[in-house]
Order: C-alpha cells, then sequence, then structure tokens
C-alpha cells in the first residue's frame, strides 16, 4: 500500500513538472536534475528503497518526460550516473553540488 502511494506521488509530480518547463533552458536542465536527485535522496532516506526500486522509479521519471526529448535524454544520463548520484548523496553532498558536477547547474 506504502507503495502505491509513493507511486500516485510520483505520477502527479510528473505531469506538474512536465508542465512547468515548457522552454528548454540551462535553468531547465539544472531544475530537471535536481530534481531527479532530490527523488533518489527521498527513496534512500524516507522509503528506504533499493537501488533496483529507485532505477524503476527514476526511469518512470523519464519515460514521462514528454514536452522536450531532450529532457528524457538528459533525466536518462542521470540514470545512468545513479550510483554516482547515490553514493554523492550518502555523502551529504547537496542535489545542487551534484547536478553542478554532472555539469547540469
Amino acid at each position: 500500500m506504502y507503495k502505491k502511494y509513493i507511486i500516485s506521488l510520483f505520477l502527479l509530480s510528473i505531469v506538474s513538472y512536465s508542465l512547468s518547463y515548457p522552454i528548454e533552458n540551462n535553468n531547465t536542465k539544472c531544475n530537471l536534475c535536481k530534481d531527479v536527485v532530490e527523488i533518489i535522496d527521498a527513496q534512500i532516506h524516507v522509503a528506504n528503497s533499493t537501488i533496483g526500486i529507485i532505477e524503476e522509479i527514476v526511469k518512470g521519471f523519464c519515460n514521462h518526460l514528454t514536452i522536450l526529448p531532450i529532457q528524457k535524454k538528459e533525466c536518462l544520463f542521470l540514470l545512468d550516473h545513479i550510483q554516482d548520484i547515490i553514493n554523492w548523496i550518502m555523502q551529504g553532498i547537496s542535489p545542487g553540488d551534484i547536478c553542478v558536477k554532472l555539469g547540469f547547474c
């Protein structure tokens, strides 16, 4: 039941996210990165999810980005670097600093 609640909130955030970034720019890329890192962080610290579950959630988020194809590509780049992101989160690095490390901000 808890998982269904998380997924429902996640799907609502996808719709909200897709509607809130209609123009592609550096700020959009930075915000996308921060949103994905915050999803990963919440899954680690709140839901205590495994890396497999985190990957599924991030992949689902990326696959639902339909406004601009570049957003999906950038999101999938983050998915490819998920282990680095998890390591940085565990080291206490902020989402903004993680996105700077990845070249999004």
